[in-house]
């Protein structure tokens, strides 16, 4: 004869503690990473940046917790020694996809440690169960 037995407890649920975010991870894995990358909260604000990235754009200050526009000194392409101008500025791929919710690439001018400098630029919008929650951008000196 078969048996069953039957118990009523709380079910078990899975809730992702906030550190265990998406946007959390990936903070914790750009902190530790050797490329030069940082990212992005929804609201344009440094999250996270590597220790290379903080090197090569020589960020005046801590930058976690900055505008992203603050830590970026962009110059102008087409105006040696020219700062870009706040339009041009959020067309720059981490803003760009954040701003699409796509891949965004591009070249940027920034000032360095060393002076001006090429940066190519590869961004990719961060998403969780709420929907974009930030942007993370990896910088390559060409």
């Amino acid at each position: 004869m078969p048996h069953v037995e039957l118990s009523l407890s709380e079910p078990v649920t899975r809730r992702r503690p906030v550190a265990r975010s998406s946007l959390g991870r990936w903070a914790k894995a750009v902190a530790d990473a050797a490329e030069s990358s940082l990212v992005i909260d929804a609201d344009a604000v440094v999250v996270a940046l590597s220790p290379s990235c903080q090197e090569m754009l020589d960020c005046d200050g801590p930058a976690i917790g900055r505008p992203l526009l603050e830590i970026l000194r962009l110059l102008d392409f087409s105006n040696p020694g020219g700062a870009l101008s706040a339009g041009e500025a959020r067309k720059i791929p981490p803003l760009l996809a954040l701003d699409s919710g796509q891949l965004a690439r591009g070249l940027i001018r920034v000032q360095c440690v060393d002076g001006p400098h090429t940066v190519d630029t590869i961004a990719t919008p961060l998403y969780d169960v709420h929907g974009k929650v930030g942007s993370l951008t990896f910088f390559c000196p060409v």
